[in-house]
């Protein structure tokens, strides 16, 4: 559970727990989303993001379950109950929605925005 969350300060870097389950056997992701986006909106498309990340930016994805996508788009874990057996769990990014029991906001780093200007100087921009 998250301790702070400033509903002013919206641009940032939110950690987002996901917790995949199948009968008493459990996983969790964690997934690093950036920008401009708060609360519920961070979570809305979570599949989506971690199918996503997994593949492109796996730098963004830890997990205590080895959770992998592979390139046809299947996802693989192995979950662990409270007595350390354990059970292979994989299927297409429906499946895994429908594994998913829990998406919380653990953390929110808030980041400081640039402002971004063209490299042109207005007398460059006035001889065009």
């Amino acid at each position: 559970m998250i301790h702070y969350y400033d509903p002013n300060n919206r641009y940032g870097e939110h950690t987002i727990k996901v917790t995949i389950q199948r009968w008493d056997y459990r996983g969790h992701i964690w997934v690093k989303i950036r920008g401009n986006v708060k609360g519920f909106a961070v979570m809305s498309d979570i599949t989506d993001v971690i199918f996503e990340k997994t593949i492109w930016k796996a730098a963004d994805i830890d997990s205590d379950c080895d959770f992998a996508v592979d390139e046809e788009g299947w996802y693989k874990a192995v979950l662990k109950n409270s007595e350390g057996d354990t059970l292979k769990d994989e299927g297409d990014e429906r499946e895994f929605g429908d594994a998913i029991v829990g998406v919380e906001v653990v953390d929110f780093i808030p980041m400081k925005t640039e402002v971004i200007t063209a490299p042109y100087s207005e007398e460059a921009l006035a001889e065009r």
